[in-house]
């Protein structure tokens, strides 16, 4: 039994020695390519596609014109998307994606002034306009056929 104990010891120590060692963290290299909000604008900026820039197109871009990207490049591109699009920096339009319009810069504000509040007034009831001759005829010749075709067809009897 005493030999057990010893063991243990021994595996705990280890264990401890083994935590205490030094472990050398690897550092990153620094990106060779710009940040992706650039490069994704860049990208949609020069389709210029009407309805947005899908993702495959975007990829494809960067792809060509960027030539040291890291090897989980599409993945990154799709993260910083959804990224980019939960901070309206872009917005997704079906499977695509534009540059959300920014708002006018250094928007100068008056002052605006306080109008006094006129006692409310009692509103009539809005009345509804008469629908047009035109309007009417439709409707009732779609009343007609909508009728006709519910109306079950009675077979003469011989």
């Amino acid at each position: 039994m005493a030999t057990k104990g010893a063991a243990v010891v021994t595996k705990s120590a280890a264990v401890k020695a083994k935590k205490a060692s030094p472990t050398k963290k690897t550092t990153k290299a620094p990106t060779t390519h710009p940040k992706y909000l650039q490069m994704i604008e860049e990208a949609i900026m020069s389709l210029k596609e009407r309805s947005g820039s899908s993702q495959y197109a975007i990829a494809k871009f960067i792809e060509e014109h960027h030539k040291s990207l890291p090897t989980n490049f599409k993945k990154q591109l799709l993260l910083q998307l959804k990224k980019f699009v939960g901070s309206n920096k872009l917005t997704k339009v079906k499977n695509s994606y534009k540059i959300t319009a920014k708002p006018p810069s250094k928007k100068t504000t008056t002052p605006k002034k306080v109008v006094a509040k006129k006692a409310k007034s009692v509103k009539s009831p809005i009345k509804p306009k008469p629908k047009s001759k035109v309007k009417m005829a439709a409707a009732a010749k779609r009343i007609a056929a909508v009728k006709k075709a519910k109306t079950p067809v009675k077979k003469a009897k011989k």
